[in-house]
């Protein structure tokens, strides 16, 4: 598209460099369906989106697209999608950028001057338009506090970190409206030989012209637009002049502002280099104490060894553990970083609809204290896939605790990275050294101590994520204007307390498939989990099994209760402090962290960073005791059955070290991949691998005519 002196063009051409060479390559794509000029588009998933401009040379509302997938095919062409609402916009700002959860298509600012109005529109708000529902809703009016509502006519943006929306330049918008409205008066007049007019707009255009770059007031301010908060904020002055029609483009760490006129007719040459870099300072004293809360799980580790005397202690604990001490094992178990962080992330980005997954997690204690725990507990297993081996045959065992390894590893890794994801985030070390670093004590504590150092280690971890979790939701209440009061209404206001979304669809989170998702997941981590069975495994009799797993399941929905309320505390915050937001934050389920080192005192800071580290260690060592477990167990033993205790417990530890590398491997990997939220990465993890384990033992005690076959 575009223009020219006297027509509009259609046109759509691609353009590729081609370095060898050192010459321009002209690949012709579909034309527009009609001459298109002065319009914004974005990409999002291989589908370019065009909006606003000059349609034929007439404002209008044009939404086209054209899905860059079916290139080399007759679909390959523009389609006219339905325009969009409001008023029509002429050379508006179009970015596409994450919300809570897509990504999204945000049309700002733009300006018309309707055929028959008195006034022009020059624009201060915008839309955004949602590609899986195909709907548009207005966002917020571009107005920052302490300035006048600013228009982006002319500006340009690019989508920054995460969530934020970049915008540089644009036109100031009394002084632009005012010279609109002569102009047109001024061509009316030509078109109409009205002489006094004519020669009135020719002495006006003299003076208008004849100014500074200065009094023009072009926008100084660089705006900064959060997609979730759905709120403003300026997030410096530009320090060059201030320029209307540049491009901006992203460019190594940053983005580059190219030409653009810095007054009306004079175009600019330069280019212009700038970025963002936040400086993260984690402190002596934090320091401090995360590698003492480091050091003791060592020590816990190495006194827990010194008791060991063989197998029956490190995968039973010999019976030794209290059941109130299984229960909180059991808690912070499941109640990992992904409790820690990600879920109130998630709440912070969207609601509390996931909510009645904390729900199933008591509703399922009852059925699998009652039907579950009797098997395990009489028939004498070391893991949970001893029982399918009896019940149908090896190979189903074989399958099961394989699958169930995989899934640990799996786990382990998404659990180790979303830690580290944040102390980088926070404090700017390296994402790999902090999944070395978690990981290898860690798998040295556990791999040492047993069962029963993991154990004891989860109570630990549980009572420093608990209180971590309690200390920062009052410190969120007390750090909002208006306290709890105002919290509650800005979330009222936001519908950030919905919960139960009622509409018959299994494509997104409604309630049935919140609830039937959420029954599921804790029926195969309490009925299928090796980790969790264990727990039941260590206590001294069946009755105190069953009141750890009840202890759990109650713990589980009064913490989950405070882990959404911080989600919800995080958006009121944010929603009336969003310029101390890290603007180039690359992941949303860092935003908890981020309020913990930037907004709580010294010292708080490291022990609800060590509590972050708490729920990490908790779980990886779980896992690794438990895999050890499953593979000496289920493999081992079975191949090398006349091997001794001493070389089976050996076998364990090595084990241990060799599936927990693995897991440490895996996340390495994981830190170089985008994961828009690790909530909805690791249910689904969960589905993949686990799944079918929860089916295997529901089939065995509850329908006893399915054999192996």
């Amino acid at each position: 598209g575009g223009n020219g002196s006297v027509s509009n063009y259609r046109e759509v051409y691609l353009l590729k460099w081609k370095a060898e060479a050192e010459q321009l390559e002209v690949e012709e794509w579909p034309d527009l369906p009609f001459p298109l000029s002065q319009m914004g588009a974005a990409i999002i998933n291989d589908i370019i989106y065009v909006a606003g401009g000059l349609a034929n040379g007439e404002e209008a509302n044009t939404f086209l697209s054209l899905d860059l997938s079916k290139q080399g095919s007759e679909d390959f062409h523009w389609e006219v999608l339905d325009d969009f609402p409001g008023q029509s916009r002429i050379q508006p700002v179009v970015v596409a950028q994450n919300s809570a959860e897509e990504m999204r298509l945000y049309l700002v600012s733009g300006s018309s001057y309707p055929k028959q109005a008195d006034e022009a529109l020059i624009s201060t708000d915008g839309l955004e338009y949602s590609p899986k529902t195909g709907r548009w809703r207005p966002i917020a009016e571009i107005l920052v506090e302490g300035h006048a509502p600013f228009s982006l006519h002319g500006a340009d943006g690019i989508p920054l970190g995460m969530n934020h929306i970049l915008f540089v330049g644009g036109v100031h918008r009394a002084t632009f409206k005012k010279a609109w409205e002569k102009e047109r008066l001024g061509n009316m007049a030509i078109q109409s030989r009205d002489t006094s007019g004519i020669n009135e707009y020719a002495r006006w255009k003299r003076s208008y012209l004849s100014h500074e770059p200065g009094w023009y007031k072009f926008n100084k301010e660089v705006l900064i637009y959060h997609t979730i908060t759905n709120t403003w904020t300026v997030g410096a002055d530009y320090p060059y002049p201030a320029p209307a029609g540049a491009k901006l483009t992203p460019w190594m760490d940053g983005w580059m502002i190219i030409s653009g006129e810095i007054m009306p007719g004079i175009r600019s040459p330069k280019v212009y280099h700038g970025e963002l870099k936040p400086e993260p300072a984690f402190g002596l004293l934090n320091w401090i104490l995360l590698i003492s809360y480091l050091a003791g799980m060592l020590g816990l580790g190495y006194f827990f060894m010194k008791r060991e005397k063989g197998t029956e202690d490190f995968f039973k604990g010999g019976g030794r553990i209290p059941w109130w001490a299984a229960g909180m094992s059991i808690f912070a178990t499941m109640l990992s970083a992904i409790t820690f962080m990600s879920i109130p992330a998630k709440v912070y980005a969207t609601d509390w609809k996931y909510f009645p997954m904390a729900i199933a997690i008591l509703i399922m204690a009852f059925p699998v204290v009652k039907y579950y725990l009797p098997f395990f507990r009489r028939l004498k297993v070391t893991t949970a896939y001893e029982y399918l081996e009896r019940r149908f045959s090896y190979t189903i065992r074989f399958l099961a605790s394989a699958l169930f390894i995989l899934f640990m590893i799996a786990r382990m890794a998404l659990v180790l990275f979303l830690p580290s994801l944040a102390l980088s985030t926070v404090t700017g070390i390296d994402i790999y050294t902090c999944i070395l670093l978690m990981g290898v004590i860690t798998i040295v504590y556990c791999t040492m101590g047993g069962v029963e150092a993991v154990v004891w280690g989860d109570v630990i971890q549980g009572f420093v994520l608990l209180g971590g979790a309690l200390f920062a939701s009052i410190f969120l209440i007390t750090g909002i204007e208006g306290g709890a009061g105002n919290l509650i209404e800005i979330s009222l206001d936001n519908q950030k307390f919905a919960m139960f979304d009622l509409a018959f669809s299994w494509k997104s989170a409604t309630l049935w498939v919140v609830l039937l998702g959420g029954l599921a997941n804790n029926l195969i981590s309490y009925s299928a989990d090796q980790t969790v069975i264990q727990r039941y495994l260590t206590t001294k009799n069946e009755k105190s099994a069953a009141k750890g797993i009840i202890m759990n399941g109650i713990m589980s929905v009064i913490v989950l209760v405070v882990f959404y309320f911080i989600g919800t505390a995080l958006y009121s915050y944010y929603k009336t402090h969003p310029g101390e937001l890290n603007f180039v934050m690359q992941n949303t389920d860092a935003i908890f962290p981020h309020f913990i080192m930037s907004e709580m005192p010294i010292g708080i800071a490291g022990l609800l960073i060590a509590a972050i580290f708490s729920a990490t260690m908790s779980t990886v060592s779980s896992n690794v005791n438990s895999i050890s477990t499953a593979f000496t167990a289920d493999f081992y033993r079975h191949f090398y059955p006349g091997s001794s205790d001493k070389h089976q417990l050996k076998v364990a530890r090595w084990s241990g070290v060799l599936f927990g590398s693995t897991g440490v491997a895996l996340a390495l990997l994981m830190a170089s991949m985008s994961i828009l939220s690790l909530f909805d990465y690791f249910n689904t993890i969960l589905g993949l691998l686990a799944s079918g384990l929860g089916a295997l033992f529901l089939m065995g005690i509850f329908f006893p005519r399915i054999g192996a076959k």
